[in-house]
């Protein structure tokens, strides 16, 4: 029995790892559509070992017009690791105004 459980553990512990590190899976990549059916794509980037989001905003597929913008981990998440949804709106809305959407 523990032979089996232990074996689960591996076989899930490996999809985690492909999960978080195989080439597609990569950037992180949030897509929603706005109530005027305008598309928006966040693409976020951290390099290992630079505790900076590289963050780039894409309205409608142009990535000619996308905002970037060098965001700290510790804006974005509390103590524990935890997203701050307050801190991260705020930081979206800054971002939204330089391009006044």
């Amino acid at each position: 029995m523990i032979m089996a459980l232990i074996a689960v553990y591996a076989v899930i512990s490996g999809a985690m790892f492909y999960l978080s590190n195989g080439p597609k899976y990569r950037n992180i990549k949030y897509v929603g559509v706005k109530d005027n059916k305008q598309k928006v794509a966040v693409y976020t980037l951290a390099k290992t070992y630079d505790p900076i989001y590289e963050v780039k905003l894409v309205f409608n597929d142009n990535f000619a017009g996308a905002i970037s913008e060098s965001v700290p981990f510790a804006k974005m998440f509390d103590a524990f690791g935890f997203l701050d949804h307050s801190g991260t709106k705020l930081i979206f809305e800054k971002i939204l105004e330089k391009k006044g959407q």
